[in-house]
């Protein structure tokens, strides 16, 4: 309990009773100002926040952080976090709302990621909420016209999609839609390793999510492999096929470093000779790095999103960031959307308020046209956020170079919205087999990294594809054989950049 002492030039002499009355005061303010040594928040929608400390202060709770002085209201958490601080309030069944935040006296530095954040004072956010994007029927296929009837199944459908698509592959204890791709010797049976070892095989299915294969008959798995016997439906690749003596046709091999060909598809051949696992696994076994959840990182475009304001994403870099090669792209079966879209369905999804998202990105390109570009892009788009992800079109840039131009494009972006943040996204590896091999991409994740300031996110995607690498193989991730995701990558893309503003561990 804290308690404040006034000192007066001048005592006063009172009855007893105008002295109890007194302290009864006083006591009253100073439990309306009752501190618990607490750290963390959790709120009714199921996220929760980490502070530097936590002040119940009247109707709101304050809490310390690198944003400053965050207060929410009683009704914003759950209903164990309302009877701590507020045991005054009884519960109402069935209420639960997502958090409003009021920001004020936000300039002390506060120490977060081992870099100091000094945000500028911000205004109270005002709610502003939305129709989800279910309801507007925006998680449909955009080719695949739709009755009104019709909308609300099949959006139902693809909502648990959308969930199990984004649901983090270094969580839990199911691999949801593995992809692989299974190639060898005639008289071999082909064979391709799962990530985790396998404890139940729930299912294996073309990469259009239409065929269900047998085991025995189809597949077996064995040693940490599925197998595909002879005589199984599933698709399969020659060698003769995949590593091809003599060039190809234009636009079906690439040059292989040591002598060579191998196959390279830019339309939807390899999504077609894949096939995807779903599989039970023991939990934690993950490893490797695991992105970080880290909204206050976005301090500016977090406040949005608790407010239930509207949000405005502008996406700018190459054909990954256009969307290359996920399914919808490419307009075939399962039609999972880009990694962009399904980032913003997830904001949207999360915290129930409208997100746009423009994109702006070009396939082919790099990170000088992306300078010379950048003004027309931005102009006018007064973005709330922007997703930057050039590197794979840059390989022979020197790092430095690349460092200059993709600050250079953030100023561009500054232009129209002096508040403007950013997530700078790590490009996946290149095929290591190729002949120009995998160039500076490590290198500029370097430089994107030591960008990471308040207001500036990074995502390293490069350290995931590499720790992926470990057990999985180039091929069983890529969609055209060479520097593009395949569905299974592309979710890789959306669940890293999705954490650092969603809550991973939070309920859907």
């Amino acid at each position: 309990m804290k308690l404040t002492l006034i000192s007066c030039k001048t005592f006063v002499p009172m009855s007893s009773y105008k002295l109890v009355g007194c302290c009864l005061f006083l006591l009253l303010i100073a439990g309306s100002r009752s501190a618990w040594s607490v750290t963390t928040l959790t709120f009714a929608n199921g996220s929760s926040l980490t502070f530097d400390s936590v002040e119940r202060d009247g109707a709101k709770v304050k809490c310390k952080s690198a944003v400053g002085t965050m207060e929410y209201n009683a009704d914003t958490l759950t209903p164990a976090e309302r009877a701590k601080y507020f045991p005054e309030i009884q519960p109402t069944p069935g209420t639960a709302t997502l958090p409003t935040t009021t920001v004020t006296n936000a300039t002390a530095s506060v120490s977060i990621n081992t870099a100091v954040v000094t945000p500028a004072p911000m205004n109270s956010p005002t709610a502003n909420p939305s129709a989800s994007a279910v309801a507007s029927g925006t998680l449909l296929p955009a080719q695949t016209k739709q009755t009104p009837s019709s909308i609300t199944n099949n959006a139902d459908k693809n909502t648990n999609a959308i969930a199990r698509w984004l649901a983090p592959f270094w969580k839990g204890d199911t691999m949801h839609e593995e992809s692989l791709f299974l190639w060898g010797n005639p008289e071999e049976e082909a064979s391709a390793p799962l990530l985790f070892d396998a404890v139940e095989i729930l299912s294996v299915q073309d990469s259009s999510l239409t065929t269900q294969y047998q085991q025995g008959t189809d597949w077996r798995y064995e040693g940490g492999k599925l197998v595909r016997p002879n005589g199984s439906r599933m698709p399969w690749t020659s060698t003769t096929e995949m590593y091809p003596e003599n060039a190809g046709p234009k636009g079906t091999t690439m040059a292989k470093k040591g002598g060579g060909f191998f196959l390279f598809n830019g339309g939807t051949l390899i999504h077609k000779k894949q096939v995807v696992v779903t599989y039970r696994h023991a939990p934690g076994v993950w490893s490797g790095p695991v992105p970080a959840y880290d909204p206050l990182s976005l301090a500016k475009t977090f406040k949005k999103l608790q407010a239930r304001s509207p949000l405005k994403i502008v996406a700018y870099g190459d054909s990954i960031t256009v969307g290359a090669q996920a399914s919808g792209f490419m307009k075939c079966e399962p039609y999972m959307p880009t990694w962009t879209e399904l980032f913003r369905q997830s904001l949207e999804n999360a915290y129930g308020t409208q997100v746009e998202m423009v994109n702006k990105a070009v396939g082919g390109k790099g990170c000088v046209w992306g300078v010379e570009n950048a003004a027309t892009a931005f102009k006018d788009q007064h973005s709330d956020l922007v997703l930057i992800g050039f590197g794979m079109n840059d390989l022979a840039m020197p790092a430095d170079q690349f460092d200059v131009n993709i600050r250079k494009i953030m100023e561009a972006a500054r232009v129209e919205n002096p508040d403007v943040e950013f997530i700078l996204i790590q490009s996946m590896e290149r095929n290591p087999q190729s002949l120009g091999g995998v160039g500076n991409i490590a290198a500029f994740g370097e430089k994107l990294k030591a960008l990471r300031s308040p207001g500036v996110a990074f995502v390293d995607i490069m350290s995931l594809h590499a720790e992926l690498l470990r057990k999985k193989r180039y091929e069983d991730m890529t969609g055209n054989m060479i520097n593009h995701p395949n569905d299974f990558l592309v979710r890789v893309y959306a669940q890293a950049v999705n954490a650092t503003l969603v809550n991973p561990e939070a309920k859907p």
